[in-house]
């Protein structure tokens, strides 16, 4: 008499059985879903970041414009008080204290 695998109680079966497949494949989706998740927000951020860039490089390339403009014209010698008030309309646009203006 030949005594088999399963009389003695030997798992002859290999793999997965199809509900550890199921969690594993759901897992998967979550993991994945999160990873495009925050691939997108980060895209999101840094296009925005861009744009905003660039609308601060051309704010600087006109205000730096705009200077050198006046100062060629000797503007700033004739009315020195033109930068104050230039300084108070900036700080007021930018919602800062009016005493930062006063220690400047």
């Amino acid at each position: 008499m030949k005594i088999t695998d399963m009389e003695i109680g030997i798992k002859t079966e290999h793999g997965l059985t199809i509900t550890e497949l199921m969690v594993a494949m759901a897992v998967g989706l979550i993991v994945s879903a999160a990873v495009a998740g925050l691939f997108l927000q980060t895209s999101s951020s840094n296009t925005q970041n861009n744009e905003i860039g660039y609308i601060q490089d051309n704010g600087r390339y006109a205000l730096k414009v705009l200077s050198d403009d006046l100062e060629m014209s000797n503007f700033w010698h004739r009315a020195p008080y033109i930068l104050m008030l230039l300084k108070v309309v900036a700080i007021h646009k930018a919602r800062q204290p009016l005493l930062k203006v006063i220690i400047m």
